[in-house]
């Protein structure tokens, strides 16, 4: 499964929030692993790109991201 959000905390935090989580969709997947990540100088582009991230087009743009690593 992959988890593509955003947050405020830093990355590191949020992992292991995720993974010590007792939310019904965390709890089901975890341990996570943090395999990209991107920087924001602003909430609105963090936002714009996660949404784009939730699309068809993001989701490939992703994967191409993703197996070049």
């Amino acid at each position: 499964k992959r988890y593509v959000g955003m947050t405020s905390q830093t990355v590191e935090e949020k992992l292991r929030e995720h993974n010590y989580s007792t939310g019904k969709w965390t709890r089901g997947y975890t341990p996570f692993k943090l395999v990209y990540h991107e920087t924001f100088n602003t909430k609105f582009e963090a936002l714009r790109r996660e949404r784009f991230f939730k699309t068809g087009d993001g989701r490939r743009v992703l994967n191409r991201i993703l197996s070049r690593s």
